[in-house]
Formats: C-alpha cells, sequence, structure tokens
C-alpha cells in the first residue's frame, strides 16, 4: 500500500510533464501548419480540427479496447516514445513533405480561388498520428493509475485532469515565453521529444513493478446501476458542454483581443488562463467526487452555475476596458513595464475566465466518475474523452463560421451559456424522475432569470469596443469620431468610424489598419500619402506592369492606385478577412474602381497559401500586411517567405514591402530586412508620412531608374497629385537610402534574420509595442541625419517640383524647399515675394541672412564670428543635405571667390574648406579640415556631431580601416542624449568588416 502511495504522486508528477509536452506540441504544430494551410480561417480551423478530431480517435480507440488491455501503463510509455521520437524528427519530415508538395502537388492539385482538399490533407497527415496518440494518453494513464490506486476512482481521474491540465498551462507559458525564443521552434520541439521520452522511461518502470492484474482491479470496482438513456444522456452532456466550453473559449479570445490586443503572446496567455481554470475545477473536485451521494444532481448543479458565471462575464468583461485605462495611465513604457503590463493582462484573461471554467473543470472528471462506475467501467474514460473533444471540434466550427458573424460576440456567449444551462435543467428533471418538487426548479428559474435579465440589460458600446484601449490608454473612442458601423469577422471584429472633417478610419481588433478623408478636400489628412505611395511607387520602376499581386486590402486606396494604371490588366488582392472588404466599402467613392474594375480579383486566403496554389508570377508583387505584433503577421516577414515571393516576381519585377516604424525598434527592422536581402539583395527604401517605410527590391539584382511615364496617366497623376507628388523627383525626395548602406547600418543591431522557425520578430514585436518603440535608425536616414548616406548610396539630391514645394504637403518637400530658398538668398540675394512676405517666420531665412552677410559681402565684423559659426554649420550640413551637387559646389565657390572667410577667423575659414570639400567628394579635405577643426578647444556638441562624422567619412573614403576604428571607440565614449547615432553604429559597422578597403576611391 505505501508503494502504490508512492507511485502515484510520481504518476501525477510524470503527467504534468506530459501535459507540459502536449501542449508545446499543440502549440509548435499549429505553427508549423499555419505557414502550410496559411493564416485565413480555413487554415486555423483545420489546424484544431485535426489535433482535437485526433485525440478524439485515439480516445475512442482506447475506450473501445480498455477492458482488453492487460497494462495500460505499458502502452502509454510506447505511445510516449513514439511521440517523442517524431517530434525528434518532426522539423526535418516537414520541410521535405511541404517542399515536394509546394513544387509538385498544390500547383497541379489546387484551384487558386478556393480551399485545396490536397492541401489539407497533407496538412492533416503531418500532425494526425501524432494527435491520435497524443488522444490515448488520458484513457491509458487514468486507467493505468486506477489499477494501483484500488477504489478511488474519482479522485484519479480528477488528479490526473489537474495534473495533465497544469502541465498544459506551464507548456504555453514556457513554450511562447522562453522556448521558442531561445531556440525556436525546432528547438522547442526537441525539447518536448526529450521530455516524452523521459517520461516514458519513467512509467515503464512503474508499468514493470507496480500493475495489478486486470482481473483483481475489476473486482475491487463495484458497478452502479445507470439506465442506458442516462448513459446515452451523459456521453451527449459531455460532447455539448465540450461544444459550449470552445465557443466560450473562442469569444472570450475575440473579446479580450479588443482590450489587450491580438499578439502571439496575448493568446498563449488567454488560452494558458482557460486552462488553468479547468485544471484548478479538476483540482477541487478531486477531493469530493468519491464521495458524493448524489453524483448526477452535482453535475447538473455544475452546468447550470457554469452559464450563469459566464454570462456573469459579460460585465465583468466590458469593466476590463476601464480598468486597462487606469493601469496604463499608471504603468511606465519600459521594460519592467512590460513585464506588469504582462502579468496585469494575465489578471484580466482570469478575471474574465476563471470563473466559468473552473466550474467547466469539474464535468468532464464528474461524468467519467459516473459512467465508469456504472457497467461501462474503465472504456467510458475514452468513450467521454472522445465525445468531449467531437464537441469541441462542433464548437469551433459552430463560433467561427456561424455565431460570431451572425450573432456577435455577446449572443454567441449567450448561446453557449444557454446550453450549459440547458444540460444542467435537462439533467436536473431527468434525475427528478416523477417527482416535481418546487426546490428541484429553483435553481433552473434562478438560472434562466439571470440568462433573460442579462440578455436584456447587457449591451456591448461598440465605441468602447473599438477604442484600442491597449493602444491608447483611453476606453471609450474620442467624441470627434461617430461609430458608422461594425462587423464580428471570422477572425477578426471590424469597425467603422467617421470624424466630424471627413476622416473614416478602418479599425481591427481595435488597431487602425488605414484611413482617409472622403470629402476629398485639399488638405490631405490621414494615411492617404502612405496608401496612395505604397501602390504608385513600384509602378514608378515598372510603369508598364500588367499584373500585379497585392497583399492585403486595408481601405482599398492602394488597389484604386493600382487599376488608375492604362497598362495594369490583372490585379489580385489577397485579403484574410473578408470582413475588411466589406467594411471598406464605407470608403466610397475615393475606392469605388477598387469594387467596380472588372481587372480586380479579390482573394480571401492566407498569402503564402494563395502564392504555394497560384504558382503563376507577376511583374509586381505589393506585401501591405498590418503590423508585426498582429499575430501572424510576422510571418509575412520572414525569410521563407521573402524566398517564396521571389519565386513569383516575374524577370525584371520588384518586391514591395511596407514596414511601419512605429511599435518596432531598430534591432526588429533589421531582422526584417536581414530576411530580405537574402533573396533580394538590391532594394531603395523610401519614407512616406513620417512613419511608414517602403522598400522596393528588385528581382534580378539590377536596380531599376524611376520614371515619369505614370504621371502621363491621367487618373493616376490626379491620385498623385492629390498627396503632394507632381513629379518623379517628388517622388526621389522620398528616397531615404538604398541597401548600400542600410545592410551595414542595420547588421550593426544584429546580424539575426527573421524566420518561420526562428521567430525573433514574433516574439518581440509585442513588447516594443507596448513600450511604443519606434525604428529610430531609418528615422534618422530619413531626416538625413547620417549626412553622408546619400553620397554612399549615390543617391544625390533632386530638387522637386514647383508645385510640391509651394503646397508644402510633406516634411521631406518643405525641408528641400526651405534649403532651395536658403540657397537663392545666399547666392543670388534673393528668394522672391514669398518668402519677403515673411521673413523672419522662417529659421532658414534667418540663418541664411547671416550666412550672406557675413560670408558673401563680408559685412560683419571679427566681433561677430559667434554669431556666424553655429549658421554656419547648420545651413553647411542642410546645403549638403538637401541641394543637389551642383548648386552645393556654387555655393562654396561663391564663398571662396568673396574671401571674407579668411577675414573673419582660421575656424571660419576651415569650415568652409570642409564644406567645399564635402561639395567636391574630395577624402582628402574633408579629413585635414575635418582634423583640424576637432583639435580646437571648447568644440560645440552641434560641431562634434558635424566633424566626427565628416572625418569618418574621410576615412572610410581613403580605406583606412584602423584610423577608422581608433576614432569610432573615441567617439562611442561621447555623452549623446540618447542612444549613439546611426552613423557612428555604420562606421563601425563598415570599419570592422574591412568594407572602406573595397570602396576606396581616389580624389
Amino acid at each position: 500500500m505505501n508503494k502504490r502511495k508512492l507511485q502515484l504522486p510520481l504518476l501525477y508528477g510524470v503527467f504534468i510533464l506530459s501535459g507540459f509536452c502536449g501542449l508545446i506540441y499543440e502549440s509548435i504544430w499549429a505553427s508549423y501548419l499555419k505557414l502550410f494551410l496559411g493564416h485565413a480561417i480555413y487554415g486555423q480551423v483545420t489546424v484544431l480540427i485535426v489535433f482535437i478530431g485526433g485525440m478524439s480517435i485515439g480516445a475512442w480507440v482506447t475506450g473501445k479496447f480498455a477492458r482488453k488491455i492487460k497494462n495500460p501503463l505499458m502502452i502509454y510509455a510506447l505511445v510516449e516514445v513514439i511521440v517523442g521520437i517524431i517530434s525528434l524528427y518532426f522539423h526535418e519530415i516537414y520541410q521535405a513533405i511541404t517542399a515536394f508538395a509546394y513544387t509538385d502537388v498544390l500547383p497541379a492539385a489546387c484551384s487558386s480561388q478556393m480551399v485545396c482538399s490536397s492541401q489539407i490533407v497533407i496538412g492533416a497527415l503531418l500532425i494526425l498520428p501524432q494527435s491520435i496518440l497524443l488522444g490515448t494518453t488520458f484513457p491509458l494513464m487514468s486507467s493505468g493509475a486506477m489499477k494501483i490506486s484500488g477504489n478511488e476512482s474519482g479522485k484519479v481521474v480528477s488528479m490526473l485532469y489537474f495534473s495533465n491540465s497544469l502541465g498544459a498551462v506551464f507548456g504555453v507559458l514556457v513554450s511562447s515565453f522562453v522556448l521558442i525564443p531561445l531556440i525556436g521552434l525546432p528547438g522547442s520541439l526537441l525539447t518536448a521529444g526529450v521530455g516524452n521520452l523521459a517520461v516514458a522511461a519513467i512509467v515503464y518502470w512503474i508499468a514493470k513493478v507496480s500493475i495489478l492484474k486486470t482481473e483483481e482491479t475489476d473486482k475491487a470496482t463495484t458497478a452502479q446501476p445507470l439506465s442506458a438513456a442516462t448513459g446515452r444522456f451523459l456521453f451527449l452532456l459531455a460532447g455539448i458542454t465540450g461544444l459550449a466550453s470552445f465557443i466560450y473559449e473562442i469569444a472570450w479570445i475575440r473579446m479580450l483581443s479588443l482590450v489587450t490586443g491580438a499578439s502571439t503572446h496575448s493568446f498563449e496567455l488567454m488560452l494558458s488562463s482557460f486552462i488553468l481554470g479547468l485544471s484548478l475545477g479538476g483540482f477541487w473536485i478531486k477531493r469530493k467526487i468519491d464521495n458524493l451521494q448524489n453524483p448526477l444532481r452535482f453535475l447538473a448543479k455544475v452546468q447550470i452555475i457554469m452559464g450563469v458565471l459566464a454570462v456573469l462575464t459579460l460585465p465583468v468583461y466590458l469593466w476590463t476596458f476601464e480598468i486597462t485605462q487606469s493601469f496604463l495611465n499608471t504603468v511606465a513604457y519600459t521594460n519592467s513595464g512590460y513585464v506588469l503590463y504582462t502579468f496585469f493582462s494575465k489578471f484580466m484573461y482570469l478575471l474574465v475566465m476563471f470563473p466559468a471554467t473552473f466550474m467547466a473543470g469539474m464535468t468532464l472528471p464528474l461524468v467519467t466518475f459516473i459512467l465508469m462506475k456504472s457497467h461501462y467501467g474503465h472504456k467510458a474514460i475514452g468513450f467521454t474523452y472522445s465525445v468531449n473533444s467531437i464537441g469541441s471540434i462542433m464548437g469551433v466550427l459552430l463560433a467561427v463560421f456561424v455565431l460570431m458573424p451572425s450573432l456577435g460576440l455577446k449572443n454567441t456567449i449567450f448561446v453557449a451559456a444557454g446550453l450549459d444551462i440547458l444540460l444542467g435543467v435537462g439533467l436536473l428533471l431527468w434525475f427528478a424522475g416523477n417527482r416535481f418538487g418546487w426546490r428541484r426548479f429553483a435553481a433552473p428559474a434562478v438560472a434562466c432569470s439571470v440568462l433573460v435579465v442579462a440578455l436584456l440589460t447587457i449591451n456591448f458600446d461598440q465605441r468602447t469596443l473599438a477604442s484600442g484601449v491597449y493602444r491608447l490608454g483611453k476606453s471609450s473612442l474620442g467624441d470627434d469620431f461617430a461609430l458608422e458601423d461594425h462587423i464580428d469577422g471570422r477572425t477578426s471584429t471590424v469597425h467603422v468610424i467617421r470624424s466630424s472633417n471627413g476622416l473614416v478610419g478602418i479599425l481591427t481588433n481595435g488597431k487602425s489598419d488605414g484611413s482617409l478623408n472622403v470629402q476629398r478636400s485639399e488638405q490631405q489628412i490621414g494615411d492617404e500619402e502612405t496608401m496612395t505611395l505604397t501602390s504608385a511607387i513600384p509602378l514608378a520602376y515598372r510603369p508598364d506592369a500588367k499584373t500585379v499581386a497585392q497583399i492585403g486590402f486595408g481601405t482599398g486606396m492602394g488597389s484604386e492606385t493600382l487599376l488608375s494604371s492604362t497598362n495594369l490588366e490583372e490585379l489580385h488582392t489577397i485579403e484574410i478577412e473578408p470582413a475588411m472588404f466589406e467594411a471598406a466599402k464605407h470608403f466610397w467613392p475615393v475606392n469605388k474602381t477598387a469594387y467596380t474594375d472588372p481587372r480586380h480579383q479579390m482573394i480571401f486566403d492566407d498569402a503564402k497559401s494563395y502564392f504555394a496554389k497560384n504558382k503563376r508570377q507577376f511583374d509586381i508583387i505589393i506585401a501591405e500586411p498590418s503590423n508585426p505584433w498582429v499575430s501572424g503577421v510576422a510571418s509575412l516577414f520572414t525569410q521563407e517567405f521573402y524566398g517564396q515571393v521571389h519565386q513569383y516576381v516575374a524577370d525584371g519585377g520588384v518586391f514591395t514591402q511596407w514596414v511601419q516604424l512605429y511599435e518596432i525598434n531598430p534591432a526588429l527592422v533589421a531582422t526584417i530586412v536581414n530576411a530580405l536581402k537574402q533573396h533580394f539583395p538590391r532594394f531603395h527604401i523610401y519614407i512616406t508620412s513620417n512613419v511608414d517605410m517602403i522598400i522596393v527590391a528588385f528581382k534580378d539584382g539590377e536596380e531599376l531608374p524611376v520614371s515619369d511615364a505614370m504621371f502621363e496617366m491621367p487618373k493616376l497623376k490626379a491620385l498623385l497629385n492629390h498627396v503632394g507628388v507632381y513629379g518623379k523627383n517628388d517622388l526621389i525626395a522620398r528616397r531615404i537610402a538604398t541597401h548600400e548602406t542600410v545592410i551595414p547600418l542595420l547588421e550593426s543591431y544584429t546580424e539575426v534574420a527573421n524566420s518561420d522557425f526562428y521567430p525573433v520578430l514574433d516574439t518581440n514585436a509585442a513588447k516594443a509595442r507596448f513600450r511604443r518603440d519606434a525604428g529610430s535608425n531609418m528615422l534618422q536616414l530619413s531626416n538625413r541625419a547620417f549626412l553622408f548616406s546619400r553620397t554612399i548610396d549615390g543617391l544625390g539630391n533632386q530638387v522637386p517640383s514647383d508645385n510640391a514645394i509651394e503646397r508644402g504637403m510633406n516634411r521631406f518637400t518643405n525641408a528641400i524647399g526651405n534649403t532651395i530658398k536658403a540657397y537663392q538668398l545666399v547666392v543670388e540675394g534673393s528668394v522672391g515675394e514669398f518668402a519677403q512676405a515673411k521673413p523672419k517666420a522662417y529659421d532658414w531665412w534667418i540663418a541664411a541672412k547671416i550666412f550672406r552677410e557675413g560670408l558673401i559681402e563680408c559685412q560683419l565684423s571679427i566681433a561677430e564670428v559667434s554669431v556666424v559659426l553655429p549658421e554656419l554649420v547648420i545651413l553647411g550640413q542642410d546645403f549638403y543635405k538637401y541641394l543637389p551637387q551642383a548648386l552645393n559646389e556654387r555655393v562654396w565657390m561663391e564663398v571662396q571667390a568673396a574671401g571674407c572667410s579668411e577675414q573673419m577667423s582660421p575656424e571660419i575659414a576651415a569650415y568652409t574648406r570642409l564644406f567645399n570639400g564635402m561639395a567636391l567628394d574630395s577624402p582628402s579635405m574633408i579629413t585635414e579640415h575635418a582634423q583640424q577643426l576637432l583639435a580646437r578647444n571648447n568644440v560645440t556638441p552641434l560641431e562634434q556631431n558635424l566633424l566626427y562624422q565628416a572625418l569618418m567619412y574621410g576615412y572610410y573614403r581613403q580605406g583606412k580601416a584602423n584610423e577608422g576604428l581608433a576614432l569610432a571607440e573615441q567617439v562611442e565614449q561621447q555623452k549623446w542624449a540618447a542612444e549613439p547615432p546611426i552613423w557612428l553604429r555604420y562606421f563601425q559597422q563598415a570599419f570592422a568588416t574591412q568594407e572602406p578597403l573595397k570602396l576606396a576611391r581616389s580624389n
């Protein structure tokens, strides 16, 4: 007996480890299959159905042969060994099978417009065998443990349910927050596989020394009478309550995504909260289950209470928006704050989920116990588990395809709660027999009253649900916005809002996915510039493009822009959520062509899946995904995805990637570009608005020129004019870099590339979102804080059109336009009527006036040198950053000809020679005068930023890597306001890799 008491806790312990490994498998296998099947709804549902369905089959088979299995723990150990071995080699198996499918099966067997049965079958076969095996583990372990325990069958089943579920909780959290970030998907599978083998070894040892004979165990269990009808009802209850529980889970996850965001980490925290409630419910019932006088009545009450508690989660859920607002207005947006936010999110998930899931955790042990005590015996374990799993599958299908799209989130919860209450009432009436006393109806009456009252009084304020509280810290939409529409789609909840000035926005799970001014006023507001140019810029390189594929529909403005091309013959837009396409109709008439043009084909699918099935090439492919922190989106920024896309870009074609530079940090931007460069080594980078980056990558590695041809297309020209673009130079003004500078710069942050199997972007993006990070490296490039980047890239500077400068709608054209005016004042002494109207309203006017008076007209005295020097440093850099080289050379030619600088001071003269050397791109002149100026005492921080950068560039051009590294080490010790500037990072990386030796040129 003492040996048995020691062996049972050991079995409970190894079953915790088994549950830990099992949830790692569920999570990792789901990730693998979504890479193959896609993140579209049918792909996600297929993963759930195959996994849960496989477990159902395994449980049913175990129940079917339960009485013939003499030593269930021995079989259990064998199952764990097989699962563990498969896991050790799953990654290689997956890669081999999917590679064969992509090249040979899918193109031949699948239509690009339909769900592909061949793809689903292949995906299912990848995990179905293991899922079936995992389905046998709970029945086998339960049966084996009860053969050891003797008569405490209810306690054993409950304790095993608790143990396995508790392990699952840790499996979800450890895989998401520890294993995947550290060792990726293959390493996580390897860890779980080793865990399975360890479980198998321990259970095998217990099976060898402790299992009782089947005959003795069966005699120890006395069958209790249970009618056939009651047995059937209990199996029905197990199935329907499984259905209801999965409806709860899916609806709660969608609801809570509106509170905390739809990131992968949020999903894993929600899943672990759901399972934790189930686990603790099983743990609580273990102490009571064997001593219940009326387990049927107790089960009925559990069902009723569960339904009531599920309904009562709705007001609690609405309260979480206010709690989140208070928390976010208090916490610091730092790494420590993110840890607190993670625990806070977990608390809120438990607040909503725990009460009902705690009750749900009792149902399966209770049903199993009641049936097992009857003539069903041990086979009841497998049958009950199987039926419950089948119900879970039905719950997934019903919630995703029927309830949420047709009834909405609130009513979906009511349907599931009603089912649980109905089951409890039915069981009470069944148990009552012919006695119908009023007490027997009290609980059903109260439950039904709560259901009806809640249905009539609880309202989901869509202004609250659309608030995006997790991003903005506000629990309701601002007063400036009216709610126009909301759709609970299959994968997300979509809202449409409108402001009084005509700005219409579309939100996905509370996050803005685009906005447009539908009143088409002269003032361009919202995201129109980004959405228009994301589609127009690739057309500038390939105005002759006939076929285009676009990933993401958004507002439809991208499609509208592409369809304005007179050369376009086909546009395929791939959108994962049909509700987005429907909701975007609120942007009419701005995007009307996207709905009416026969050249446009809408495909509702996952992009990876679509390209694999379609197997055709396009002149242009444009990826406009949402932010990488949104679950599933980061897979559109991986080296595997870029490798796949590369196959489908036609020769001479371009691939365009939109990357949001907000809610992301420089290192994560680097992982994206590192992934891209492996397949597209040459690319140009543009910045639109202030925080959106557009990468144009070339298929053949040969850079294409920007053409003026698209400005000859009337409708496209009008769209571009509306966002302040009148010619190709207005586009080029937004081009900030090429691969030449960007690759070394980003490698200084990390050389890691985002991958499907090592998803560094997905695992870190949620933290970057919380901290409100920004891709400051790219933003510094856009501000031209790296003075020499455009010279290194060979981009040069171009003057925007007069119309663009006059409208001043863009910070790039504003900066260039102001520098042009300063140039006119310095060189010509006039900037026309515009400047004279408000001469002191512009900093450039003051700087240029002092510059001309001091360095061209020689009107300032030596005493006024302190006034000239800072203006010279500022304006000299602006001339270099923004003027075409010929104009910049003329400035310093005029200065040298005037000779004023030589009369003022040695440092003024040295600066003019330095800027002249920069204009002439003379490394020796730059090095000489930068060294001379740095040797002075009291060099200001403004000067240091210029001089150190200039000296490093001189060393870079001369191939002096050792001198450059020594200087970089010295500069790194300086006190910078924030992180070291990007030019320092670039030169450090270049010197360390000896790049300047390759680029050294003569003077």
